[in-house]
């Protein structure tokens, strides 16, 4: 029995943790996303989402290679896993490819802001090594947060997609809420 609890926890493991991240997977986010954002509705409370995206990522993967882009994306990993450790209920998650999210329950949408800046600037401090050679990078951010009218986790979740797209259409290297949006 002990052999197969074992196993078991080794599948689970499997499942919902991104191998290379080590972050938990896209999986869990729909369900743990699922599960606060029901939460937040019934009990009245904050819930905001932050949709993150490694700038010119494939650029990174094509002049350093992809080994050098699995480092990149672990680095980003740690650095969020870093962030997100200091507030209570934050939860980030590899989502696939050079894209990240993070739930941060009970966060206000400027205080978001500031949380989502802070890791930007730091992402952008990173110098990664490899192979004698130094990579920087930048990361574009989006952030929505639970309002009234999202009746479902879709609205929500794609106000946070097109907050990262308009950070990636004005430049690039920013943060943008849907306060005015």
């Amino acid at each position: 029995m002990h052999q197969d609890n074992v196993q078991l926890n080794v599948i689970t493991h499997r499942a919902t943790v991104d191998s290379l991240t080590k972050l938990k997977n896209y999986y869990m986010f729909t369900k743990e996303y699922q599960q606060a954002f029901n939460q937040a509705r019934e009990n009245g409370t904050l819930l905001t989402v932050l949709e993150l995206d490694v700038d010119h990522f494939k650029r990174i993967n094509d002049d350093y290679g992809h080994l050098a882009g699995n480092k990149v994306l672990r680095q980003v990993g740690a650095t969020l896993q870093r962030f997100t450790s200091e507030i209570d209920q934050a939860e980030c998650y590899h989502a696939g490819g050079e894209e990240f999210n993070v739930l941060l329950p009970g966060v206000s949408l400027a205080t978001a802001q500031e949380f989502a800046e802070e890791m930007q600037k730091t992402i952008a401090q990173l110098v990664i090594h490899y192979e004698q050679q130094t990579i920087t990078l930048t990361v574009s951010i989006g952030i929505a947060t639970l309002r009234d009218f999202d009746e479902t986790t879709t609205h929500l979740f794609e106000r946070a997609d097109r907050m990262l797209y308009l950070s990636k259409g004005h430049g690039r290297n920013l943060v943008t809420t849907d306060e005015n949006h």
